[in-house]
């Protein structure tokens, strides 16, 4: 099935069952997160993520864009009664990291992705590993940026700054490897006019990076 009739289907078919079995579920089914990486493929076969398509990075409708906030997570804002995630309690994490890398690898690129990823980022931020996290986005702009969709327009690059500077606090004092990856994302950022990262490069976390290499 293609088009609009799949993601008819598969975009409540997910939202039901992540909110049945991961968010609510006491415990978790040994086949959940499987299951959901079934329906992250499929959904990356849509035509919107390939970036030499007409309309690549545009996703229209309703299912599309409920399909990318339920697939990272972020499809409910709080719901305290919840198990997991939804509650505020993101210690279980590691679970659904899998499926969270391999989206924003595939689709960071588009704001439509990369927002909600740093929604979740952000909402997960005091337990969201900072090494992952770096990682994630310098697969998405290491090679350049100029094939980013929609970044400027969402104050992407000073929201990505805002958290390095948070994991950075965080993390204190960082391993140099973590401090370079990050010092790389903000010249990567700089280059695309960020004022928020120009000023973090030259804090206290970063200037003693900048001067040793």
């Amino acid at each position: 099935m293609e088009g609009d009739p799949c993601w008819a289907l598969l975009a409540p078919f997910t939202s039901a069952y992540v909110c049945s079995y991961i968010y609510d579920a006491a415990v978790v089914p040994a086949d959940a997160v499987a299951i959901l990486d079934l329906c992250l493929g499929r959904f990356l076969g849509s035509p919107a993520f390939k970036r030499e398509s007409y309309r690549s990075g545009e996703f229209y409708g309703f299912d599309q864009p409920r399909l990318i906030e339920t697939l990272m997570f972020v499809s409910v804002e709080h719901a305290a009664l919840a198990a997991r995630y939804v509650n505020g309690d993101w210690s279980e994490i590691n679970r659904i990291l899998p499926l969270i890398d391999r989206f924003v690898r595939a689709g960071g690129w588009t704001a439509s992705v990369m927002g909600p990823f740093l929604t979740l980022c952000e909402r997960a931020k005091a337990i969201y590993p900072a090494e992952a996290f770096a990682a994630q986005i310098l697969a998405v702009i290491g090679d350049g940026t100029k094939q980013l969709k929609g970044w400027q327009h969402l104050s992407i690059p000073a929201r990505i700054a805002g958290l390095v500077q948070y994991f950075a606090d965080r993390d204190a004092p960082m391993p140099l490897h973590l401090a370079q990856m990050f010092l790389r994302m903000l010249d990567l950022l700089v280059d695309m006019g960020d004022r928020r990262s120009a000023a973090l490069q030259l804090g206290e976390a970063f200037r003693e990076i900048r001067a040793a290499g």
